[in-house]
């Protein structure tokens, strides 16, 4: 037997960032002790628009009542506009973008309570539209961040889940790790608890 199901889905996102620093230099740019004079180099108003249609495929295959194998392919395609003011910055950026995310699950349930599941998933993340900005944050003058349109896609790895009871999952998990910023590879493993 191959029990097959296909899916759509269409998102839209809309949200508003804003954010205003107000500073002083002198007495009278206080009022009861407070600031206020704009500062506009770390002032910010952020507006983005996204809009996200998935298509989900799944193929299922029961080898028995208590063994499965199941194949899963999602692919997203995003869209994204963004209008960004950062103090001197003044900038609108679009872009439109995919991912396709393929797993792999092997599930062998040998109780009505107990469960095992072995995934390979393959994971991307595109780094956000935001940090892809050239805008600069320095209201923390030791530690100053800023924004790079070099930063690069990251993939993960997971698998290997554990659970009894339907209640306490124990996952022993593997995540091979690209980093977005400086194309590092991190490898994580170890056993995590979930109650």
């Amino acid at each position: 037997k191959l029990y097959v199901d296909l899916s759509e889905k269409f998102e839209y996102l809309r949200q508003n960032n804003r954010r205003g620093f107000y500073t002083a230099n002198s007495e009278s740019q206080l009022n009861n002790g407070v600031p206020t004079l704009l500062d506009a180099d770390n002032s910010k108003d952020y507006l983005l628009h996204q809009w996200r249609n998935t298509v989900s495929f799944q193929a299922m295959v029961p080898f028995s009542n208590k063994l499965s194998l199941t194949s899963i392919v999602n692919w997203y395609l995003t869209r994204q506009k963004g209008d960004l003011k950062y103090g001197k910055l003044d900038t609108t950026a679009v872009r439109t973008y995919h991912m396709i995310w393929p797993s792999l699950q092997l599930q062998w349930h040998p109780s009505r309570v107990r469960n095992l599941e072995l995934v390979f998933s393959h994971n991307t993340f595109a780094p956000e539209l935001y940090d892809r900005l050239g805008w600069r944050d320095s209201s923390d003058p030791m530690s100053i961040v800023r924004g790079s349109e070099n930063l690069r896609t990251s993939y993960s790895l997971i698998q290997v889940y554990y659970c009894i009871n339907r209640m306490s999952i124990i996952a022993i998990h593997f995540r091979r790790l690209v980093d977005s910023c400086l194309g590092v590879i991190a490898q994580q493993c170890g056993p995590r608890m979930y109650i």
